[in-house]
């Protein structure tokens, strides 16, 4: 029954993160985005999110929690909410990443953290701000078909409280 019971609740818990992840993606003249989503388990701590700033901007990012399972994703689904309450009208990748930093770092199990690369899209004209909190590198492909790769220096959410961070 114990086992029975628990693969129920995994599989309620991974209908939740499947909603936390986005349903849409925007079709924004100019620009084509894809997403491709796989867990390694059942659930776990991959992020990723696209969601609108202010009129001319979005915030693009892809994150993951350090472990897997249950407790990575509860960190994800913390790491959302604050990015989702954070984002509005702020155009600065640092300041965003700082905040983030701020509150993870007090919620996080020690050990634990969570890598992110959270990006400003000003649709306007075309711009990017990148931040990089250790995760890997963004690879983003022009029209011509050449990619680009960057790679900010920054370590992760949660290791430290701010100074070092920021």
């Amino acid at each position: 029954a114990d086992a029975v019971t628990r693969d129920i609740e995994l599989s309620h818990a991974k209908d939740i993160q499947q909603r936390l992840l986005p349903r849409n993606i925007p079709n924004l003249k100019g620009f084509e985005f894809h997403q491709i989503y796989k867990s390694a388990k059942e659930v776990g701590g991959d992020y990723y999110d696209i969601m609108k700033v202010d009129d001319a901007n979005i915030a693009l990012l892809v994150a993951d929690v350090s472990g897997k399972g249950i407790p990575g994703s509860m960190v994800m689904a913390e790491t959302r909410t604050i990015l989702r309450i954070i984002r509005k009208n702020v155009l600065s990748t640092k300041k965003i990443m700082s905040a983030a930093n701020g509150y993870l770092a007090e919620d996080i199990k020690p050990g634990m953290f969570v890598t992110m690369m959270y990006c400003i899209l000003n649709l306007e004209n075309k711009t990017m701000l990148v931040s990089s909190a250790g995760h890997n590198p963004l690879m983003i492909q022009r029209a011509s078909g050449e990619f680009i790769k960057m790679n900010p220096k920054g370590i992760a959410l949660g290791f430290d409280k701010g100074p070092i961070f920021n």
